[in-house]
């Protein structure tokens, strides 16, 4: 079963992929591809700097004269309890950008008759699409999402396993 999946993903994943070598070829791919790298790079560090600002904001906030276990603890349930809202709204942001996006690849895209007069399996275009669909509609996430979790831990010392953790 995992050879026929990987055979399907080859077969339906190839033209992307040559799209992609054809455009690096003509160069058009390195001049954007920097410039769009280049550009998200700047707002992950402004989203990190920012996430970390609100999380230490929010754990020098409670200082009542001594540091008690119970006011640090208080610091940590609030940031905590911040990050849990913040991911409530990436899988918000995640779930509509899903559909938007699942509707357009499989439905509503210019090639569909192309696609059903080739000669492959109906299983293959849907792997395809489907890849297609997982990757356009969940890049910002991760590229947006990860400087916050990683400002959480960077303001709490924890490590990737720590974070990753519910």
């Amino acid at each position: 079963p995992l050879q026929g999946l990987a055979d399907a993903l080859d077969t339906a994943l190839r033209p992307l992929l040559l799209s992609y070598k054809q455009a690096h070829y003509q160069g058009l791919l390195p001049i954007a591809g920097l410039f769009l790298a280049v550009l998200a790079a700047g707002f992950c560090v402004v989203i990190f700097l920012a996430a970390r600002y609100v999380f230490m904001f929010i754990e020098g906030f409670i200082k009542m004269g001594e540091n008690l276990p119970i006011e640090k603890m208080l610091r940590f349930e609030i940031n905590h309890r911040l990050l849990g809202m913040v991911s409530l709204t990436f899988l918000a942001i995640l779930v509509f950008s899903n559909v938007i996006t699942a509707l357009t690849t499989f439905y509503l895209s210019d090639d569909l008759e192309l696609v059903g007069a080739l000669p492959v399996t109906g299983d293959s275009i849907f792997i395809a699409r489907f890849v297609e669909m997982l990757i356009d509609s969940s890049w910002m996430i991760v590229v947006f999402g990860t400087p916050v979790y990683l400002a959480f831990g960077a303001v709490y010392d924890l490590s990737l396993i720590h974070i990753s953790e519910p």
